[in-house]
């Protein structure tokens, strides 16, 4: 057994003993809930709203070209993720670089005001691919579509199989599960072509959507949604830690914290290493082996190998 593996094994030991005691928390996207899927599923919906007042090629070649505008984006981010940078000459570094620019031009008062945008606002997405079959979406027809989006998400989101299980199992100990999530940016088109952000309508609107999937498994005690104040900010763990200790009342022991994502950047690093003694997980769904990414972040590519070790 090399250096690594023993450094994984001694973290999946780390997790077993601190699970009887544990605090979790945990990112929801593509963490515990299968969002890309969903996302198809409900993209296909905005040509259905369209379609009346633009025509059906017309709606189906905006629908196509959303769904090509967020790949490009997913892209980009998932190759930043796992590099923290992006190589200049690569043509999806390329790609996305020129779609932030584009996401950024409407999003210029909202960064001015709030300190930075919301990159996967469908609202401007799907303004985006309007332009891009050169047709000009109106702010009611945007507003529809998405609304109608998002309703689907939640209509078609569903728990991966071995994230569940794992959920189970942190249930049946009667542990407290507290889920952080991104705002899902929801903005409005003004008349003069800027989206402005209200942040406790996107906040309500998103609470709205989780509690939804309370009905399909998705069980916890506490919910922040990084409305305005969004993941990694530091203030937005803060936070998250200060209600977390008042919801339990006392603060909470940090050896015996588990924090679980699908991103180090976003949702591992500022806890992991502000709350020092706690512990990571990271999910990359199909990678094979578990390995320590980090000191005290353990890498998995299914939650089975987690939920094995807390049941037994």
């Amino acid at each position: 057994m090399n250096e690594a593996e023993i450094k994984a094994h001694q973290l999946l030991a780390n997790i077993a003993t601190v699970f009887p005691q544990s605090i979790w928390f945990a990112d929801i996207d593509d963490t515990l809930i299968d969002t890309i899927e969903a996302h198809q599923l409900a993209s296909q919906e905005i040509a259905v709203v369209l379609e009346p007042a633009i025509g059906e090629r017309n709606a189906l070649a905006i629908k196509e070209q959303f769904l090509e505008i967020f790949r490009v984006l997913m892209s980009g981010h998932r190759a930043f993720k796992a590099t923290s940078q992006l190589d200049p000459t690569d043509i999806i570094g390329a790609q996305y670089r020129a779609l932030r620019q584009r996401i950024e031009h409407y999003q210029q008062d909202l960064r001015e005001q709030w300190g930075a945008i919301k990159v996967f606002s469908r609202e401007v997405l799907l303004t985006l691919a309007g332009e891009d079959c050169s047709i000009t979406l109106t702010p009611e027809q945007i507003s529809k579509s998405i609304n109608h989006y998002w309703e689907k998400v939640a209509d078609y989101a569903l728990c991966y199989d071995d994230s569940f299980q794992l959920l189970e199992a942190i249930a049946a100990m009667k542990r407290p599960l507290y889920l952080f999530t991104s705002s899902d940016g929801r903005l409005t088109l003004r008349a003069d072509g800027q989206f402005e952000y209200d942040p406790q309508l996107s906040h309500q609107l998103k609470l709205a959507r989780i509690e939804r999937l309370r009905s399909k498994g998705l069980h916890y005690q506490g919910l922040f949604i990084g409305d305005p104040i969004d993941k990694p900010n530091p203030e937005f763990f803060e936070m998250i830690y200060k209600s977390v200790a008042r919801d339990l009342g006392q603060e909470f022991r940090l050896e015996n914290t588990i924090i679980i994502g699908d991103s180090y950047d976003a949702d591992l690093h500022v806890p992991v290493s502000t709350w020092e003694k706690s512990l990571g997980i990271l999910y990359r769904r199909g990678q094979e082996k578990v390995f320590a990414e980090k000191e005290r972040v353990l890498a998995v590519g299914n939650w089975q190998v987690v939920r094995n070790l807390l049941v037994v």
